[in-house]
Order: C-alpha cells, then sequence, then structure tokens
C-alpha cells in the first residue's frame, strides 16, 4: 500500500519550494520572468503596474475610478479587485506586487487542481499543479506563460474561464445555485473582458448543442440564456467605459472590441495576420501548445467515436470538455476576424494555458492503474523541485523591502528642488513613475508627439505639464527652460 500521506507531503512540498524562491528572488531584485526583460522593465512596466497604480490613487489620493481611463478590457475582475484589497491592506507597493503574483499563482494553482479533479483523482491533479508550477517558474519564461507573473495580460479573464468551469462541471453545487452562479460569473466576467465570450461563452453553448444533437433531446432552456446574460453585459460595458473618438489632442491606441464588423476585406487581412503570428512570431515551443490544444481533444474524439477502444472515455463530462476546447480554439479568433484587435499571445492565454490541464485529463485513462509508481514519481519531483528552488537562488544577494531605482530618485530631488508635480513622458515609463516614486506625481503618457488615450487619468491630459521627461520637447510642441540630466534621464523643464 501506497504511504499516501509521504506522498502528499513530496507534492505539497513541491508545489510550496517553487513560489518560495519565488518570494525570495523577488526580494532581491532578482527575479527574472522574461529572457528578454530585466526585473525592473517586466516587474514596473507600465502595463505590470498599472492596476496597483489605480488602487493606490483611489486609496491615497481619494481619486475615483471612473475617472481613469481603461483599455478595452478593463479587467475589473478578479485583477482590479485583487489589487484593490492588497493596496488597502499593504502601503509598500514593493511587498503588493509580490503578493499578487504568489495569490496570482496560488489561484491558477487551485483552479487548475479543482477543473482536473473533476476529471482525474486528487493525487493525479496534485501532480499534475507540481509539474506546472516547475515548468512556468523555472523554464518558460515567454509569452504568454510569464503573463502569470503580472497584474494584466487578461490573465484575471482566464482565470475566470478555470473557475466557470470548475462550477459547470462540478457535482458540489446543487444544480439551481449552480446556473445562477454561472449566469452572475458571466455577467462579470464579460463586463471586465469581452474576450471572455470567445474564451468561455460561445464554445460551453456550442459543445452543449452538440451533445443535445447526439442524445437527440433538447436540453436545459436556462444555459442557453448565457448568451443573453453575455451580450447585456458587453452592452452596459460599451455604456460606462467608452473612449472620447474626438480627443484630437490625444492619440488613441484603443483596441476597439466594442464594435463588431462584419468586413470581407477585414476578414482576409486578419487571417493573414492569424497566418502570421504563428509563422513567424511564434516558436515551435509555442505553437507546440497550439497543437496540443487542437490535436488531443480530436484524438479523443477519435478514440472515441471511431476506434471505441477505451470505453471508460464514454464520459458526458470529459466528451463535452474536449467539444468545448475544440470550439474554443476557433471561437478565441473570432475577435480578430470581427473587431479591431491583431491576433497576440495575451488575447489567447486560454490555447497556451489550457493544456497544462487537457493533457493529464487525456492521458488518465491510460495511467490511473500506474498508483505503484506514484510514490517514486512525487518523491522524484520533490527532489526536482527542491533543487530548482535553492540553485535559482543567489546567496550574496540581500533582501530589500522597498525598490527604488536610481533613475527614480534621481528624478524625485530634481522635482523636489523646482517644486514640479505634473509632466509628460513615454507611456511606458509614465506610469512606472508616478507608481515608483516617493512624491505625488502626475503624468500625461506619451507616443509619437500625442498623449496617449489609454490606461491614464482623464484629467492629468488636461492639466498642462511642467516637465518632460527623455522626449524631445520641440517634436511634441513644447519649449523649455532648463535641461537637468545625467547618463539616463533628460528632465526639461518647461519655460
Amino acid at each position: 500500500m501506497i504511504p499516501s500521506k509521504l506522498v502528499q507531503i513530496f507534492i505539497v512540498s513541491s508545489v510550496i519550494f517553487p513560489i518560495l524562491s519565488v518570494i525570495i528572488r523577488y526580494l532581491q531584485h532578482d527575479l527574472i520572468i522574461d529572457s528578454k526583460n530585466s526585473f525592473d522593465s517586466f516587474m514596473f512596466n507600465s502595463d505590470a503596474i498599472f492596476y496597483s497604480l489605480v488602487s493606490k490613487d483611489i486609496i491615497l489620493n481619494k481619486g475615483k475610478l471612473f475617472d481613469w481611463i481603461f483599455a478595452a478590457a478593463p479587467e475589473f475582475f478578479p485583477t482590479m479587485l485583487l489589487t484593490y484589497v492588497i493596496s488597502l491592506i499593504i502601503d509598500n507597493y514593493f511587498y503588493s506586487q509580490i503578493i499578487f503574483i504568489v495569490m496570482q499563482l496560488l489561484i491558477f494553482d487551485y483552479l487548475m487542481y479543482k477543473v482536473t479533479l473533476i476529471f482525474t483523482d486528487r493525487i493525479f491533479s496534485l501532480l499534475t499543479i507540481v509539474i506546472i508550477n516547475t515548468l512556468i517558474i523555472f523554464f518558460f519564461n515567454l509569452e504568454p506563460f510569464n503573463y502569470l507573473f503580472v497584474a494584466s495580460h487578461h490573465i484575471g479573464s482566464f482565470l475566470g474561464v478555470l473557475l466557470t468551469l470548475f462550477i459547470y462541471y462540478s457535482n458540489q453545487i446543487w444544480k439551481k445555485h449552480k446556473i445562477l452562479i454561472i449566469y452572475v460569473l458571466v455577467f462579470i466576467l464579460t463586463f471586465s473582458n469581452p474576450l471572455f465570450i470567445g474564451h468561455l461563452v460561445i464554445p460551453l453553448l456550442a459543445a452543449s448543442i452538440i451533445l443535445d444533437i447526439l442524445n437527440k433531446k433538447i436540453g436545459s432552456k436556462s444555459i442557453y440564456l448565457l448568451l443573453v446574460v453575455a451580450f447585456a453585459a458587453y452592452s452596459l460595458k460599451k455604456i460606462f467605459f467608452f473612449h472620447d473618438k474626438d480627443c484630437t489632442q490625444c492619440m488613441s491606441t484603443y483596441s476597439n472590441v466594442d464594435e463588431l464588423t462584419l468586413s470581407y476585406n477585414i476578414m482576409i487581412t486578419s487571417l493573414y495576420h492569424i497566418k502570421e503570428f504563428y509563422i513567424t512570431h511564434s516558436n515551435i515551443f509555442q505553437n507546440i501548445f497550439v497543437l496540443i490544444f487542437v490535436l488531443l481533444p480530436l484524438l479523443f474524439l477519435i478514440d472515441l467515436f471511431i476506434l471505441k477502444k477505451n470505453k471508460t472515455l464514454m464520459d458526458y463530462k470529459s466528451l463535452h470538455f474536449f467539444l468545448f476546447i475544440l470550439f474554443s480554439f476557433g471561437t478565441t479568433h473570432l475577435p480578430f476576424l470581427l473587431t479591431a484587435p491583431n491576433i497576440n499571445w495575451r488575447y489567447m492565454n486560454n490555447v497556451y494555458l489550457l493544456p497544462f490541464m487537457i493533457v493529464p485529463i487525456f492521458l488518465y485513462p491510460y495511467l490511473k492503474d500506474k498508483s505503484n509508481r506514484l510514490l517514486s514519481t512525487s518523491a522524484l519531483l520533490f527532489l526536482l523541485s527542491f533543487i530548482l528552488s535553492v540553485s535559482a537562488l543567489d546567496s550574496e544577494k540581500k533582501l530589500n523591502n522597498l525598490y527604488y531605482p536610481e533613475d527614480i530618485l534621481f528624478i524625485d530631488k530634481t522635482l523636489e528642488k523646482y517644486d514640479l508635480n505634473h509632466g509628460i513622458s513615454s507611456w511606458w515609463y509614465a506610469n512606472r513613475l508616478v507608481y515608483l516614486s516617493k512624491r505625488t506625481v502626475s503624468m500625461i503618457p506619451c507616443h509619437n508627439i500625442k498623449p496617449l488615450h489609454w490606461d491614464t487619468k482623464s484629467s492629468w491630459l488636461l492639466k498642462p505639464p511642467e516637465f518632460i521627461i527623455n522626449l524631445d520637447p520641440q517634436k511634441i510642441g513644447y519649449s523649455y527652460s532648463k535641461l537637468i540630466e545625467n547618463e539616463k534621464i533628460k528632465i526639461y523643464i518647461i519655460s
């Protein structure tokens, strides 16, 4: 008999070690999750800190949520909500970032475990989480896997997909309560991110319709109302969060998902972009995940309906799940054909992250009788996790309780000396400065020669700037009276 307690200890420890490694490396300013970016450029870029910046403004400056100009997907739930709660409890912005990262990783692990558990068993699901954590934390340092380490890039919507799938397939929730909870989730998650319609709502309905046809019956009508709920949320989001198209002084890079366009030319252009994305911009490793996403559900259906080898596959939930996966591949690409955004990894987290769940669910019927190997497998994973966690640390680097880069220190001293509080900089720099500065600073994010109508505060766009950082004043229509600079920073004081 396998000593299950020992297996569980190995597994839990194997989950904890990598996360402890993440925390320590972050406190050492040494957490490199993207091979193309430094600690600062990944952890504190304008995307990564935006929701914490909004929370900081609301809490410290008594700012208003609706004063902020959000992107096409405002990501209120769960991303904005989680960053706000953390910022409300922790006033150290440096700590709040790592707390968010750990919370997001743990939520991701828990939801992946709960959904996988529905189709497998407890130990098998836990081993899956250990493998996922080890791969993502130590090996998969590229898009979109490293998005799990930032409060952005639609990861919150993906967590919503996992949560909705768990509730839909779970037997732990009473049926009448289940559909009501799903309605609420679909409304909130669609309002927060319209991409949720293609990632979950439409493929979930399509899978249900196909099964109803196969079973020659009409399923529960309540599930078909999901589309109505989703488009109600989609319509309300357009009312509450819209972008001013007549803002002549602004440059709007708003990826408009509020308007659906049915155009042959747009579709042909979008199909070309999709082809180029997979052939030119994605590497083999990323495309393997796409292949898994499509191939394993097809193999499941072939095994079930054509070969009919594995009778254990004849399960409503498994069939519905793999049909859902197949349909979601198509519906995930719909926004690129019908709306403004071009294809990007951030819009397709489900295609790259769900394979971590698809593989174990697909393999479980073939591996579930291999229980005699659980102890050795868990022990090996424990050892691997421990070695990787320790080897990733630099014992010579000390732990820090804040992050105050030299460029921000230089800017703060200059602004204090000349009593300046409001300026202009590039989008990638502006929000970072506001977030990391120890002064109460406001910034106009600029792209090329115009202010950017994106992830900023509307009142900041209306105030006349007092200084410009690392941009040519003449190119953006200003003259300056003084220049203060060092090796990396140029601060032009506007005359």
